[in-house]
């Protein structure tokens, strides 16, 4: 999922990894609820994403989405209907 109002797009490193990706080194300040900052170091890569369940999807570029690997983010996965074969 995608969110417009963030700072910047985040990714599992797992993603990124299982793609193939290799991207640019790169820190991110993380800053908690209670005002408590963090420096985490990761990588940026570019992302085209589509949808699975349209019949003519479009890709959308993400350029500069973020990888790290101590984020501690959700695995959630959204289940689908069916699968798509590309």
């Amino acid at each position: 999922m995608l969110n417009s109002g963030s700072e910047v797009t985040l990714v599992d490193s797992s993603l990124v990894s299982s793609l193939g990706l290799c991207g640019r080194p790169d820190h991110l300040v993380l800053s908690t609820v209670r005002n408590h900052d963090e420096l985490e170091k990761g990588e940026r890569v570019n992302l085209a994403v589509e949808s699975l369940i349209n019949e003519q999807p479009q890709q959308l570029q993400i350029t500069g989405v973020w990888s790290g690997k101590e984020l501690n983010m959700s695995l959630r996965h959204q289940r689908v209907a069916g699968n798509k074969e590309r």
